[in-house]
């Protein structure tokens, strides 16, 4: 019978450790004041502070569990963008290899006179003998390019 009694008492003591005490009280001059611990020349209204907890802890774990997910899905959805956009400039870099060297095979093709630049900055002039395999060449390079 007494163990009956003694649980009980120390639950109501356990619970009345977990809320802290606080004292209010104005001094002379109406100004508020709190503190833990009441003062020695005026009387205080005694205070019962709860300590926060959140009522489903559950729920706590999961708005963090969902502002972490989110943070994941914002970094991957960058590192996909950021992803994209390099194959893009990898197809816009193809696409004009594949024009360049169909613009150089078309050049090489007419009947007019084909001639390059040197390093002097004067022109110089494909010969027809040498004209077959550079249309070889600029096929090649098409054939490489163009997909």
């Amino acid at each position: 019978m007494r163990a009956g009694i003694v649980f009980p008492l120390c639950l109501m003591f356990l619970a009345a450790g977990a809320a802290a005490q606080a004292y209010k009280w104005t001094d002379a001059q109406g100004k508020v004041h709190f503190s833990d611990s009441p003062p020695p020349d005026r009387k205080a209204d005694k205070l019962s502070i709860k300590p926060a907890v959140p009522e489903n802890p559950e729920a706590v774990a999961r708005s963090r569990d969902w502002k972490s997910q989110l943070e994941e899905s914002r970094v991957r959805q960058h590192q996909e963008q950021k992803r994209e956009a390099a194959e893009q400039n990898k197809r816009q870099a193809a696409e004009n290899r594949c024009q360049s060297a169909r613009r150089s095979l078309d050049t090489l093709k007419r009947e007019r006179p084909v001639y390059r630049f040197n390093k002097d900055g004067q022109k110089e002039y494909l010969e027809d003998k040498d004209r077959a395999a550079e249309v070889q060449r600029a096929q090649d390079r098409v054939d490489a390019n163009c997909r």
